[in-house]
């Protein structure tokens, strides 16, 4: 927590001498205004064009205060964020408070294991993770949280994450750049539409217009006013009229290509900071360095092109502007000139915009492991294998509470199985869900909750949570029949990792108990390994058939003062207790 701490502080002093200079500036601009206002006073009063002096550096002052202070109310906002970031990790860190987006959307209940090892939704894995602003980055961590590494990708992502860990302030202000942005659609479709449809293009024969008529109409307007020839102020009227005539009819067109961009455009801006951000970090690992160069193309970065791409837009947004859009289009074809600049943008750069933005998107992913890891210091990278093996040392939950969670090992070698008795709340689905969320982190790169580990980077395969589908008119049982089947057909491929935790509830206890053996004999046979949790202790007495790869485990509960106390330590053998009963007549239930 010092360290956000310490930024806390930084950030907080930075704000008051931010503001200070806000001020300043709001105070130059208001002087700068009563000195135009009285120029072109004297102007009218006394006719006398050295008035124009006092009023173009006027204008010009304005103008550059006026930037000025854009660029510092910008810094000011993320600099806001910068202080609420270290807050929210502070209160994160002390209350388990979570105020960021759990991902909810990506929701998948036929997903081999996101669904029953709540990878997503509230308290979730992503909800503890995510420290995305972006879709991009938002999608990407949930890519990385579904996708399965080779060892080799699993390397690089370690020794990235690791690197982006030391990164923090570097992470923090790539989050704080965007970080009230609270768009939630895809953007990458919008894009991906916007690239594809064809545009119409400007005709040579509009290109020489708009270039020609405004030199025109200028000249024009200084024969008149400077040497008083009294037709040129016909031709400036006509030409005026002719430019507007020429503009309104590419009025569609251009409000075509505004609409694409109506929700996202205000955006492009802060996705141009955070890739020049990108751009300009030092990197010294490969993944990273990979990254970074898909973000220069020949002569021009992406965060360039992208702040192009958003100032065509917003230029040409100005045509909604009726005041505006009649002066500068009566006398520059503004809306020509600007709509022709969009063309060739997307022309030119228009295929290389989603590969920015999914960089930006990894980039966002990988820090907010690096944040996971920067919070838990404590937790390790496990070492890989090739054998089918998995072994944890002191393994724990990390989405529990630290003071109250409790570290078990874990040790399965090729085609070994644990079935793992208990009574009831003993923590053996936890106990699954800590092998299979540590197994998630492990496997994509992160750190993970235990001492010391090894693992195998298999496929997981997991039955433990699933539910009735009015929508598709299933049952529970047919349900899980069907994650049964998708199991053992995934298991002909390809080597896994299996958790089921009390498979077959949706039938009677003859044909749940006979089942289970049936799945068991038959998953022994593959090339797997994993836990088997169950209530039926006739279940366990498989192990005795084949000893080789059945291993049982049990977690106990014990009444002590007549209360009922879990240590929820993995013991060796089949469960001996049970608490059913006694929590029923404790509860006067029965």
């Amino acid at each position: 927590m010092d360290p956000y701490a310490s930024l806390l502080l930084q950030f907080e002093k930075s704000k008051t001498e931010l503001n200070k200079k806000e001020r300043t500036i709001i105070t130059m601009r208001v002087g700068i205004v009563l000195i135009l206002i009285l120029s072109l006073i004297l102007l009218f009063k006394f006719e006398n064009k050295l008035f124009f002096v006092p009023i173009g550096v006027c204008i010009l002052i304005f103008i550059y205060l006026y930037k000025k202070h854009k660029t510092l109310v910008t810094e000011i906002a993320i600099n806001s964020n910068l202080i609420l970031i270290n807050r929210e990790e502070i209160n994160f860190l002390k209350n388990n408070e979570m105020p960021w987006d759990n991902g909810n959307s990506f929701t998948d209940t036929h997903h081999p294991y996101t669904y029953d090892l709540d990878i997503f939704g509230k308290n979730s894995l992503y909800h503890y993770l995510n420290r995305c602003s972006t879709y991009f980055g938002m999608h990407s961590l949930a890519n990385y949280l579904t996708k399965k590494f080779t060892i080799n990708e699993i390397l690089q992502n370690q020794n990235a994450i690791k690197e982006l860990k030391e990164k923090l302030q570097f992470r923090q202000y790539i989050l704080a750049v965007n970080k009230n942005n609270n768009i939630k659609q895809n953007i990458n479709k919008i894009l991906q539409n916007w690239i594809e449809a064809e545009s119409s293009s400007i005709s040579k024969i509009l290109n020489t217009i708009s270039t020609i008529s405004p030199i025109i109409l200028i000249l024009a307007f200084v024969l008149y006013y400077f040497f008083n020839i009294a037709y040129m102020g016909n031709i400036c009227t006509y030409l005026f009229l002719f430019n507007l005539l020429t503009v309104f009819g590419k009025f569609k067109l251009i409000q075509k290509e505004i609409q694409t961009f109506e929700k996202i455009h205000l955006e492009l801006n802060q996705f141009s900071s955070m890739l020049l951000t990108i751009q300009n970090e030092s990197f010294n690992n490969d993944k990273l360095i990979q990254l970074q160069k898909k973000l220069q193309i020949d002569e021009i970065s992406a965060s360039q092109s992208i702040l192009q791409l958003s100032n065509r837009i917003s230029n040409l947004d100005t045509i909604n502007n009726l005041p505006a859009a009649l002066f500068m289009n009566g006398i520059f074809l503004y809306h020509i000139h600007e709509f022709r600049k969009l063309l060739e943008w997307k022309s030119k750069y228009g295929k290389y915009i989603l590969t920015w933005f999914e960089v930006l998107g990894e980039i966002e992913a990988l820090n907010s492991f690096a944040n996971f890891s920067f919070n838990n210091p404590e937790y390790v990278y496990p070492s890989l294998n090739n054998n089918n093996e998995i072994n944890f040392k002191n393994l724990k939950h990390p989405l529990l509470n630290k003071k109250n969670s409790v570290g078990n090992d874990v040790s399965l070698h090729k085609n070994q199985f644990i079935l793992l008795s208990g009574s009831n709340m003993s923590g053996k689905s936890t106990y699954l869900r800590a092998i299979g969320i540590n197994m998630v982190l492990g496997s994509i790169g992160a750190p993970i909750c235990s001492d010391e580990a090894n693992i195998c980077p298999l496929r997981i395969l997991v039955s433990m949570r699933l539910a009735d589908s009015l929508s598709d008119s299933e049952s529970y049982f047919f349900a899980e029949l069907k994650r049964l089947k998708m199991i053992t057909e995934v298991l002909d491929n390809e080597a896994c990792l299996i958790l089921l935790d009390e498979i077959l509830r949706g039938t009677n206890s003859d044909d749940k108990r006979n089942g289970t053996i049936g799945v068991i004999k038959k998953l022994i046979k593959k090339d797997c390994i994993g836990l088997i949790a169950t209530h039926d202790l006739e279940v366990c007495q498989i192990a005795d058939e084949h000893p080789e790869q059945l291993i049982n485990k049990c977690f106990e509960a014990e009444i002590i003062n007549d209360e009922l106390v879990f240590d929820y330590k993995l013991r060796d053998g089949i469960c001996k207790n049970k608490n059913a009963t006694f929590l029923m007549k404790k509860m006067n239930v029965i």
